[in-house]
């Protein structure tokens, strides 16, 4: 039996938060997605041996949430790597600045982070 990716496990487990935030029962989630509520209740326990990326995608969907996916080459020399997560990191800062209400302040910061942290690392090796 094939081992279920620690970073799915933690994904499905988070969901799990936020569906009883959100005041829903794993029926109501089973119902929204269209599977039994044993499967749900499998689900969130990662305890479902076939679990997969798009059965935790179709969870996120029934609450109501969009699932972005990273990848990491777990193989490549460390530079490489911190470029691969600095690429995540400043998309995921365009997202972040979408959704801010325009005028907190944190504009600059952001900014300079990216300038200061980031654009090096992109720099480095790496086209985006």
């Amino acid at each position: 039996m094939e081992q279920i990716p620690d970073e799915l496990r933690k994904t499905a487990r988070s969901l799990v938060y936020e569906r009883e935030r959100l005041g829903l029962s794993q029926k109501q989630v089973a119902q929204r997605m269209g599977v039994s509520q044993s499967k749900v209740c499998r689900l969130e326990g990662s305890a479902d041996a076939n679990l997969v990326y798009g059965d935790v995608a179709a969870y996120a969907k029934a609450l109501g949430l969009n699932v972005t996916l990273f990848y990491d080459d777990v193989d490549a020399e460390p530079r490489i790597r911190a470029q691969i997560y600095a690429e995540h990191i400043a998309d995921m800062l365009e997202k972040l600045k979408k959704v801010l209400p325009s005028g907190i302040g944190y504009e600059m910061e952001i900014a300079q982070f990216s300038g200061n942290v980031l654009l090096p690392l992109l720099r480095n090796g790496r086209a985006r």
